[in-house]
């Protein structure tokens, strides 16, 4: 990540979301019902220091942001890259149960809050020398863009990825270092949802 005084801004999703995709696990169209998976924030979080920023938006998910050089958040987008290559594997070859596949993508952005926007993106094609995909959630400063609109990327921009293996979320690492930015109640049906990642 080459930011150096701004912020990189995560979608936050709610458990309200997170809870209709999991309903829709048996589903025959489950393979298209996978957006964003993060914690709704919880009311307290700030600007204060050791906090992250949160943007509101009515309607839509909060933005979470994470100062550049965040030692957790930054794992977690390493570990995901570390992995990648599981998640080609399975999204060329699922095996039985598996289904889903989405992929966060950080898209850069000019604006005064952040230089990227970090948002899930699903029905993952190839286009040319990369990627393309549906926005699954609508962008706060990726203009000119809404939610299911396709964008285009390359490999180096991906932070993370998942898909749901038997009704379990696999993958999503920077989702799952985000839990303490939710409720408890939000965070502990997450962590029940998330299953065994590659080691």
């Amino acid at each position: 990540m080459a930011l150096t005084s701004k912020q990189i801004a995560f979608m936050a999703i709610g458990v309200a979301m997170f809870g209709a995709m999991i309903m829709k696990a048996s589903s025959p169209d489950a393979g298209t019902a996978m957006a964003a998976v993060e914690p709704t924030v919880r009311a307290s979080a700030s600007a204060d220091p050791g906090e992250h920023r949160v943007t509101k938006r009515r309607g839509e998910p909060s933005i979470v942001s994470y100062d550049t050089g965040d030692v957790m958040m930054d794992k977690a987008i390493r570990d995901a890259r570390q992995h990648l290559n599981h998640f080609w594997d399975h999204y060329e070859a699922p095996q039985r149960g598996e289904e889903s596949f989405t992929l966060k993508v950080a898209v850069p952005v000019k604006t005064a809050e952040t230089n990227e926007e970090h948002i899930w993106v699903m029905n993952v094609q190839p286009a040319g020398g990369g990627f393309s995909g549906a926005l699954g959630n609508q962008p706060n400063w990726i203009q000119g863009k809404n939610e299911g609109d396709r964008i285009t990327f390359t490999e180096n921009m991906i932070s993370d990825w998942g898909y749901r293996k038997h009704g379990k979320l696999i993958g999503f690492y920077t989702t799952r270092i985000m839990l303490d930015q939710a409720t408890p109640e939000e965070a502990a049906k997450l962590r029940a949802a998330f299953g065994q990642n590659p080691d």
